[in-house]
């Protein structure tokens, strides 16, 4: 499981954010959602290497680089 919260400059959550998860191999699509009313989202994911592509109207796009062990979750913040 991968997780985070979505929050502005000001530190406000954003909800509503779409959240898209790619392999960092070839880039393929794995999973995707949004953000939630308080800016929290959460993807489920096998172990490997990811990066997660966040996008919200007005904003800047961000992209994050994940990598998920076995038995464990990922919190990106």
């Amino acid at each position: 499981m991968i997780s985070g919260t979505v929050h502005d400059e000001e530190g406000q959550p954003l909800p509503y954010v779409s959240v898209a998860m790619f392999r960092s191999g070839d880039s393929v699509l794995v999973t995707g959602g949004a953000s939630d009313q308080q800016g929290k989202f959460s993807v489920a994911a096998e172990p490997g290497n990811y990066y997660l592509r966040l996008s919200f109207l007005a904003y800047e796009e961000r992209v994050i680089p994940v990598s998920l062990e076995r038995g464990k979750s990922a919190d990106v913040g």
